[in-house]
């Protein structure tokens, strides 16, 4: 019964509707609620239902008005012919099931927040400006190596092995190295050294994948990026990053630089004196999209998902450019300026196990 639909059908066909059940009135209603505020379609939300007894009666607040929460059964002898549910909660399944076993609700139309949400930044995302190229110089200035990092000692698995033979078929005269403990130092910091005992592969590479750039110049890509078109347009400037969303870059999705980078290094000195373990042993697992999003913000960085240039140093692309898949609800849809496809399958989490 879970309905997929692009937003701009889904913007169109609510339009036609008078009436919005919410089913869950947890933490990401007011997520939602909000959302549907900025989208001018609040007022379509005429029920809230919750299976939690203590969410029943609680009053939820909509501007002018206020909504009273109620049960399942409430909310079944109250439904009108298309009615649309739009189910709140990350992980859905239980109340998909549930609802679909109830013949009131088997001729309705459900959406899952999370999908919404997912395919309205999708429109926004693939209706972002782009130059008419990418190239900034005359000259190729980024050296045609892909490098990726591989920690932990254990086989790649097939799968990632298959999105990394792309990097051969698109690029076959690139020089692709892996680095591993064989031929990189896992000491060089303390923030390293101690993500690594941890068996943290991902915040291992967070900081190796900077260095072997700024040491050696040429392209990262994280071993679940599958490439679908020649990179050699994005080497003829200093560096560049994409963004995963308006409000992050990512380095994983695929990140270049000459050797000496100033941007790279700056990036770099982050960790020079972070520790990954704080004095009580905890880990710290910030993320390396918000540790360098953080630095990129003070050298310029506008959180705005567009094309810009910080410094002359680091191009920041839009996020179609560097991964064609949504990094919410995973669909695939390629602009004809997408480079690659990020995956986002853990393997680095996986193999920490």
């Amino acid at each position: 019964m879970l309905e997929h639909i692009e937003w701009e059908d889904f913007r169109t066909g609510i339009n036609k509707v008078d009436c919005v059940a919410c089913m869950g009135a947890g933490a990401r209603l007011p997520k939602l609620i909000q959302f549907f505020s900025e989208m001018l379609i609040l007022d379509k939300i005429k029920y809230i239902a919750d299976n939690n007894p203590a969410k029943q009666g609680t009053v939820v607040h909509l501007k002018e008005r206020n909504l009273t929460v109620c049960s399942v059964s409430s909310l079944r002898a109250v439904l009108q012919p298309g009615t649309v549910i739009i189910i709140t909660p990350l992980i859905c399944d239980e109340i998909v099931f549930q609802l679909e076993n109830i013949r009131e609700f088997s001729q309705l139309s459900m959406y899952s927040y999370t999908q919404l949400i997912g395919s309205y930044h999708e429109h926004i995302a693939i209706n972002k400006k782009v130059p008419k190229t990418f190239k900034l110089s005359e000259r190729m200035l980024i050296p045609k190596t892909i490098h990726y990092c591989w920690f932990g000692k254990k086989p790649i698995p097939d799968q990632y092995k298959k999105w990394m033979e792309s990097w051969q078929k698109h690029c076959p005269d690139y020089k692709i190295v892996e680095w591993n403990e064989n031929n990189y130092d896992i000491t060089k910091n303390k923030y390293i050294k101690q993500a690594y005992a941890k068996k943290m592969w991902a915040f291992v590479t967070d900081y190796a994948r900077l260095d072997i750039l700024y040491q050696n110049g040429g392209v990262y890509l994280d071993t679940d990026v599958e490439l679908v078109r020649n990179l050699d347009e994005l080497l003829f400037q200093k560096g560049f990053v994409g963004f995963e969303t308006d409000k992050y870059i990512a380095s994983g999705l695929g990140i270049g630089a000459v050797a000496g980078n100033n941007m790279i290094k700056g990036m770099l000195d982050i960790y020079s004196d972070r520790s990954f373990l704080d004095e009580t042993g905890e880990m710290d697992l910030t993320t390396c999209p918000v540790i360098q999003t953080e630095y990129l913000l003070r050298q310029g960085l506008q959180l705005n998902g567009e094309y810009q240039i910080l410094k002359g140093e680091l191009t920041v692309l839009p996020e179609k450019v560097l991964t064609g898949k949504g990094d919410m609800t995973r669909p695939v849809k390629l602009a004809p300026y997408t480079f690659a496809i990020h995956h986002y399958s853990g393997s680095w989490l996986k193999q920490s196990l």
